[in-house]
Parts: C-alpha cells; sequence; structure tokens
C-alpha cells in the first residue's frame, strides 16, 4: 500500500524546518483495534500499490496491476514453474513468447488428461523440433522445403475480458414429504374428587371440580378441594388429541390404585395398593391425528403418600406427561380438532456440479482492436540474396475480417540468423488469428524465439538449459539476445550480447580455483 496525502506548503509562510516535516493527519494503516491490527478503510489516504489479479495452477503471479490499471504479466513454462516471459502494460492473454525449448519438458508421469495446455502452441500443426540449427537455447523450430504450419487463436473482445468470474450451482428440488403437527388448544380433563363413604360431601358441601392433566403429587397431604389424606379417589375425564399419527404407548406411575380407558378400551388396569415407583405401560394403540378421543383415567388414594401420573410416548413423540393443551373438557364436540395445525414440508435438494465462467486462465487470446508487434528470428538453409532471405515469411490473417499481414525477415543477417519484426492491428470484426510459419522455397527454413505483444508494451524473454534449468539466454526488448555460457563446474564464465554487428562477447571470468573432488 502506499500513502496519500495533499499537499504542498504554503509558499508565503516561512519554512520551520524542524515542524514542517512532520505529516500532522498521518494515519498509519495497521493500527490495534482494540487488541488486533486492523486494515485501514480510507481509500483516499490509502490505495494499493499493485494488486495480483491471476494466478497459474503452480501459485505463481502471471499478471498484475497499478492503481492506473496499468497491467503487467508474466509467461511460465517448463512445466508452469519457470517464468519465461514478462511483459510491462500487456494483460496475461495479449503477450506470448515461444522458444520451442520446453515442449518435451515433464517432471511427473501424469497422463495427458492432467496435462496443462499450452500458452500458444507452434510445433503441434507442423514442423519438427531442430537440436542442430537454434537461435538461443537448445532447440528451434524447422520446415521443410515448401511447408506450412499454422496455429489459430481465439481473440476476445473488449466486453468478455471484462466479465468477471463467477460460479454458480444449479439445483433441483424434490418433494420428499410432508408432514403435519397438531398443537392443541385444549386446557386438561374435567376433575372431580371424592372421600370414601362420603361421595357428594365433606364437612356439608359438595366438592368443587377443575381441569388439569394427570400429573399430581400429593405427598402425605391431599387435594384442596377435599378434607382428607387418605380414603379418597380422583376422576378425570374428557378427550385426548394426538399430535400425529402414529401407535402410542401410555405409562402411568401412581400410589394407589389407577386405571386408563382411552376410547372405551381398558388400557392400563392397577387397581391395587403399591408405590409410585414402579411404571406400568400398555399395549401401543395406533391414534389419528387431530381426532379426539375419549379418555377416563380413575384413581384412588388408600394410605400414606398420593400421586398419580401419565405420559405418552411414540415414534414422532417423545415420552412426556401429557400434556393439558392436548387434553379436552368432556363438553367438546368429538369431531372438532380445536387445534392448530402446523404443516412441516420438507424437499429432497439435488446438487448439480458447479458451473464456473471467466475462472479458468485464458491462453493467448489477444483483445480486438490492439496493436500488436510481431517478432521472430529466421534462418534459411541457403544463400541469402542481397543480404537477406527471400525464401521465408509469418503470415497473419483473421477470421471475420479479409484483413491479411505478410512479414518477411530484413535487417542484418547474424550469425546466420535474421529478424522479422512489424506491427499489426487486430479489426475489431476478428474472432480468430492464423498465423502461418512458411517456407516459400525448397529450401528448409528454421523458426526460434517467437514473440507477439502490444505495441506500446514491452517484453523480455528467457531462455533455460531444459536439463540443469540454467539461464542459457536473455532477450530483451528488441528480441536480441543476451547469451550466458558455464563451466564444468556450472559457474558463470562468458555473457555474450547479440548486436547488429554480429554477438560480441562483454564479460569473461576464468578462476584458477580447485574445487573438492
Amino acid at each position: 500500500m502506499i500513502s496519500i496525502y495533499p499537499s504542498d506548503p504554503n509558499p508565503a509562510i516561512l519554512t520551520n524546518t524542524r515542524t514542517d516535516e512532520q505529516i500532522l493527519s498521518f494515519i498509519p494503516y495497521w493500527a490495534f483495534d482494540p487488541t488486533y491490527l486492523i486494515a485501514s478503510t480510507d481509500s483516499s489516504r490509502w490505495v494499493w500499490n499493485s494488486e495480483i489479479t491471476q494466478f497459474n495452477r503452480k501459485g505463481m503471479e502471471i499478471e498484475n496491476k497499478d492503481p492506473l490499471q496499468r497491467y503487467n504479466c508474466g509467461q511460465y513454462g517448463y512445466n508452469q514453474s519457470i517464468r519465461i516471459a514478462v511483459t510491462q502494460n500487456s494483460r496475461s492473454r495479449n503477450a506470448a513468447f515461444d522458444g520451442f525449448e520446453d515442449y518435451d519438458y515433464k517432471t511427473n508421469s501424469c497422463n495427458a488428461l492432467c496435462a496443462t495446455a499450452r500458452f500458444i502452441d507452434f510445433v503441434s500443426a507442423g514442423g519438427i523440433k531442430d537440436s542442430l540449427i537454434r537461435h538461443t537455447g537448445r532447440f528451434s523450430l524447422k520446415l521443410s522445403g515448401n511447408q506450412t504450419t499454422n496455429t489459430i487463436i481465439p481473440v476476445a473482445s473488449a466486453i468478455q475480458d471484462s466479465l468477471p468470474p463467477t460460479l454458480s450451482i444449479t439445483t433441483d428440488s424434490v418433494l420428499n414429504s410432508v408432514s403435519k403437527m397438531i398443537v392443541g388448544k385444549g386446557t386438561g380433563l374435567l376433575t372431580t374428587y371424592s372421600v370414601f363413604g362420603y361421595p357428594n360431601n365433606c364437612g356439608g358441601g359438595p366438592f368443587p371440580t377443575e381441569l388439569s392433566n394427570v400429573n399430581k403429587d400429593w405427598g402425605t397431604g391431599h387435594p384442596s378441594q377435599i378434607c382428607v389424606s387418605d380414603k379418597f379417589t380422583a376422576y378425570w375425564n374428557g378427550f385426548i388429541q394426538p399430535r400425529y399419527n402414529d401407535y402410542y404407548t401410555f405409562t402411568s406411575r401412581s400410589d394407589d390404585g389407577i386405571q386408563v380407558i382411552i376410547n372405551g378400551a381398558l388400557v392400563i388396569d392397577s387397581w391395587i395398593d403399591q408405590t409410585a415407583q414402579v411404571d406400568r405401560n400398555s399395549t401401543p394403540i395406533y391414534l389419528e391425528q387431530g381426532k379426539l378421543y375419549s379418555i377416563t383415567v380413575l384413581y384412588y388414594e388408600n394410605k400414606g403418600k398420593a400421586s398419580a401420573q401419565l405420559w405418552w410416548a411414540s415414534n414422532n413423540q417423545v415420552k412426556e406427561i401429557i400434556p393439558s393443551s392436548q387434553l379436552y373438557k368432556p363438553s367438546m364436540i368429538p369431531n372438532d380438532s380445536a387445534g392448530s395445525v402446523v404443516t412441516t414440508v420438507s424437499y429432497c435438494v439435488k446438487l448439480h456440479n458447479p458451473k464456473p465462467s471467466n475462472t479458468t486462465l485464458k491462453t493467448f487470446s489477444p483483445i480486438a482492436g490492439t496493436k500488436m508487434i510481431l517478432s521472430a528470428w529466421v534462418k534459411e538453409n541457403q544463400p541469402c540474396i542481397n543480404g537477406t532471405y527471400n525464401a521465408s515469411s509469418i503470415d497473419v490473417s483473421f477470421t471475420g475480417s479479409g484483413l491479411t499481414f505478410q512479414f518477411r525477415p530484413k535487417g542484418n543477417i547474424i550469425e546466420g540468423w535474421q529478424r522479422i519484426e512489424d506491427t499489426l492491428s487486430i479489426p475489431l470484426a476478428a474472432t480468430a488469428i492464423t498465423i502461418k510459419l512458411r517456407s516459400l522455397s525448397s529450401a528448409e527454413a528454421n523458426f526460434d524465439d517467437i514473440r507477439l505483444h502490444p505495441f506500446n508494451a514491452l517484453m523480455k524473454s528467457y531462455v533455460y538449459d531444459p536439463v540443469s534449468l540454467r539461464l542459457m539466454a536473455e532477450l530483451d526488448e528488441n528480441n536480441f539476445a543476451s547469451f550466458y555460457e558455464y563451466d564444468d563446474d556450472g559457474t558463470l564464465s562468458r555473457i555474450k550480447k547479440e548486436t547488429e554487428r554480429g554477438i560480441k562477447t562483454i564479460q569473461e571470468t576464468r578462476s584458477a580455483l580447485l574445487k573438492d573432488q
């Protein structure tokens, strides 16, 4: 990040060299808030100096841009592990270099299905790699007499190039099940108490009733409606409403006797003196959700402690004391559920494979309307005429446009090699570029170090030994090479520079130090 601040000092005010160098409004990019480092979000003071926009599969940076939207890019070869070209002021898809060095370079035995597509490929369409004649490195591309090899390169529009990467997943939703649960609105069963020998009075008055569920524990006491702690009965009567369609098991615990009757069937019969430590389970019975079933619970207390509880459970219903909300008084109309129906709908969701868009790295596919420079080196296996080669060319044509360029060697012949270099403009209507390397006579022609990049960009390219991976040559902005030679120990011993007057030695090193054997 770089910091941006206004301002030239006021020339009308005298300078105080002790204090005027202070940036009073400085705000650090990283600050503690309160214990962790937090990055500044003030884009008026801090802007990115460089932003990486593309990586290759090996994690190498292949494109970046600065705050002024100027792009720089790099091309990687040798299994995408070594940078073979760098270009200033160009997007990655707009610049390409091929020195024919790493076509056979492999570092694993992975099959062809996982091989990486080459950024640009001049070999697959024809010609053979020649290890005897080369401009730089170990190889060049040789064409037999009157042979033509071509490669087709797609052209992108400016709109296509600006599309952001996206990732989408299509889903299929299929109705799996619809389940319903009844949320009751009951207030409890009608509960009536009586005393042995005094069915209608205790102290001369009738026993009050209440609405409740079967969940009582009086201990050694008694219900508030009666006046004795032993020798009394309780009677619950009304309707029960299941939440689900299921087989229900009813469980009771009482001190002393209890009987449970549901829809006229005696499901629990434990009419004996007993302690409340024993659970009694009914045989499972099927009940329909929302329907009202008659229920009667009879209970008596003989002596000692007094309690009565009633649970229910099913595959869908967890075991619980039957709540008052699912119990209704006898005056409830049997075919009226009086409950709220909650419906749960579940879907089976199938996820299709993710569908990426604009997420893969683009091979060489320049943008329509771009002015380009094409550069290459050629050597013909025949004498030159008037100091130049006349039997080789690089032809460029465009699909969607009738425009065609033919580029011929020109300039000085240096150590048998002559450079082809010229400009071309990609028509706005073009959808593809066809580049043809041609031998125009019966003589063989070798091509090497082919480069294409925008007219206002600068490219440097590099050639390595395919075995030792030492740098063998560096080609400058004009595609002229600097050659690096090494001694048997791998120490750089000589640097040569290709110029219009020939190849000149510019540095040579000799060492008399003996190496340990």
